[in-house]
């Protein structure tokens, strides 16, 4: 579980790597600087999904079901879609729909079921 929560913490970790390059040294050095959250870091939805799995993680608790809900979410975010307005086929999400699917692969690692590949879950400008 140790190795799990340890994939967990590195996936939140590059993120928030990834979110403070793109801002200003001399804001990350003043006082108005705070520690980005989950929520800014992945959004709303997500990090409170995050949150949720993460607390699971360390107390012990069953997350087989978790494995279930990051790959539906993951194919809902990776899923094309057709725009009326804009009369075009829209991509999905590839940022949301990348971290749920690596969520589900931490899940699954964590209960022994085997890992997903990425084609499954991102249709890009595929089907709509």
């Amino acid at each position: 579980m140790d190795r799990v929560l340890e994939r967990l913490n590195y996936l939140i970790s590059d993120r928030k790597d990834e979110y403070e390059s793109s801002l200003q040294q001399w804001y990350k050095e003043s006082r108005y600087y705070k520690e980005p959250t989950l929520k800014e870091l992945f959004g709303e939805s997500i990090g409170n999904d995050i949150s949720k799995f993460k607390t699971a993680l360390e107390q012990g608790d069953d997350i087989s079901c978790f494995v279930s809900y990051f790959d539906d979410e993951a194919k809902n975010y990776g899923k094309s879609w057709y725009d009326e307005d804009l009369n075009c086929i829209r991509p999905g999400y590839e940022f949301e729909a990348k971290v749920c699917f690596n969520l589900r692969n931490i899940a699954a690692q964590a209960i022994g079921v085997p890992e997903a590949r990425w084609e499954n879950y991102y249709e890009g400008y595929g089907r709509a």
